[in-house]
């Protein structure tokens, strides 16, 4: 994330990228159970302590478009043992002419 100022030249906002950069590099190495500790962040097992909704693509296929009716089915699927991480979690993967979308949710919420 980069702050533009009115004025401001081409090379002034490369060197303050550059150096947004390098104070980051300096600082990736930081221990994970340190960074909540830092933001004070209330721990609870139960749920992920920085994030609760997950959305992931699996691949930006390039088949083939397909219409609405042609791919839309919904199937119920019951995973009683299953124990979610998140409060919702979204999956996408369009690699085939179907896209498949699997969806997850905490039913204790």
């Amino acid at each position: 994330r980069v702050r533009l100022t009115k004025g401001q030249s081409f090379m002034d906002l490369i060197r303050d990228v550059h150096e947004d950069q390098v104070d980051a590099q300096a600082h990736r190495d930081f221990p994970f159970e340190q960074l909540l500790d830092h933001l004070s962040i209330e721990r609870d097992p139960s749920r992920h302590p920085l994030f609760q909704v997950m959305f992931s693509v699996k691949s930006f296929g390039q088949q083939e478009a397909a219409t609405l009716s042609e791919y839309l089915e919904l199937v119920d699927l019951e995973e009683d043992d299953q124990i979610e991480k998140f409060d919702l979690s979204i999956s996408m993967d369009d690699s085939s002419r179907a896209i498949g979308v699997h969806m997850s949710y905490a039913t204790s919420l």
